[in-house]
């Protein structure tokens, strides 16, 4: 008998709270797990608290937690983790959730007391202060060879709160999934998708998407949109289509306030993406903080050309590309007027719209998993080098 000479196959656990494809960090774990397997031939064990979907192929491993008291949890889970990784064979840990130690993790979210402090403005409660600890001791840990965080706002964040990390970080952007956009950008197609949500195939829409109008700032797109003046927004047919979940009661008086009511429309939360970035023209995303923003990229994929801050980690892939305007960190509502402003000759946004199509197909899932592989071969090599 000829002896197996099969190359072995990578074994990688992948830890993430919930697996499935609602939440950016969410879909970027399923869309990698999917490439992994499919596109590399790597076996992937996936360990979560919560399954919302499955990949045929890659094994689901359920990890209980204790819910009470709410400050235990953190740690609940990551013992969890390390209970069950004891009885899974795995060449390498990658994990998106803060536990005891991992040899990669990707870093989604702000070091948890600065989301705290200054996006929460709230004092550290005792779940905060178990997450905080959590989080120091996973990311500081001797083993931990490399983390991954999503833009460089996260990752300056990062060596701000724990300098001892910079040689072990490579900044790696999430993925985009290009083709299931593709269509969007195509007359036809837009104007359905508006005409879907009640607007008119003519108007000029502003794309407002996020489940926190607060961070989100949507008040001050809604004063932007007061600013530019009731000539203007009935020249140029302008519409805000506000996608998610808020306060809408709240912010539906606000627009009457303003006297814009007939220029906003609430829809509130959408599975149907694709159909949401065709009835847009520009995307709107002055957040107050957001490590990425998946949605910068999909509307990208679709042809919108963006309107962002220095808060928003997406302008790594933004700035100095010509899909966008770039605004600082904190920009009045005459700054972001004048930037709306700038985005309504349909001409420019027609040059803009083909250049971000074009950057986002450079971010197709198939592209960033390619780069994650290259890390996790390194990484395997220097293992099996040190015999570790």
């Amino acid at each position: 008998m000829m002896p197996d000479t099969a190359p072995h196959r990578p074994v990688i656990a992948m830890i993430v709270p919930t697996f499935g494809r609602v939440g950016g960090a969410e879909n970027l774990v399923v869309e990698l797990c999917e490439c992994l397997h499919r596109e590399h031939g790597m076996v992937v064990h996936v360990l979560a608290h919560r399954f919302e979907t499955t990949i045929d192929g890659v094994h689901s491993h359920r990890i209980p937690i204790w819910p009470f008291p709410r400050w235990i949890r953190p740690y609940s889970f990551a013992w969890g983790v390390e209970r069950a990784l004891g009885r899974i064979p795995h060449d390498l840990v990658h994990s998106h959730e803060r536990i005891f130690r991992a040899d990669v993790f990707s870093v989604h979210g702000m070091p948890h007391h600065l989301w705290i402090r200054d996006v929460r403005r709230k004092s550290m409660s005792l779940f905060d202060r178990a997450t905080a600890r959590m989080e120091r001791t996973g990311y500081t840990h001797p083993e931990t060879r490399l983390l991954l965080p999503v833009s460089h706002l996260v990752a300056q964040a990062l060596i701000d709160t724990y300098p001892g990390i910079r040689g072990r970080m490579q900044v790696l952007h999430p993925g985009v999934a290009t083709r299931r956009f593709a269509a969007c950008h195509k007359n036809e197609v837009k104007a359905a998708a508006k005409v879907g949500f009640g607007l008119s195939s003519s108007d000029t829409v502003l794309l407002f998407v996020g489940m926190n109008f607060e961070v989100k700032r949507l008040q001050l797109v809604m004063e932007a949109l007061a600013t530019l003046g009731r000539p203007v927004l009935e020249a140029r047919k302008l519409k805000l289509l506000v996608i998610g979940k808020g306060d809408i009661a709240r912010y539906s008086r606000l627009a009457a306030a303003l006297g814009i009511a007939s220029n906003v429309c609430f829809a509130g939360v959408q599975t149907d993406m694709v159909r949401t970035y065709a009835a847009g023209d520009v995307l709107v995303m002055p957040s107050r903080m957001d490590t990425f923003g998946l949605v910068v990229l999909e509307a990208l994929a679709a042809g919108l050309p963006v309107i962002l801050t220095e808060k928003v980690g997406a302008v790594d892939v933004v700035r100095s590309t010509g899909c966008g305007i770039v605004l600082d960190a904190d920009p009045d509502r005459t700054r972001l007027a004048e930037a709306i402003h700038g985005m309504l000759d349909v001409d420019r946004r027609t040059v803009m719209g083909k250049s971000a199509r074009t950057l986002a197909a450079s971010f197709d899932w198939q592209s960033i998993t390619s780069r994650l592989v290259r890390h996790y071969e390194s990484l395997l090599q220097h293992l099996r080098g040190s015999g570790s």
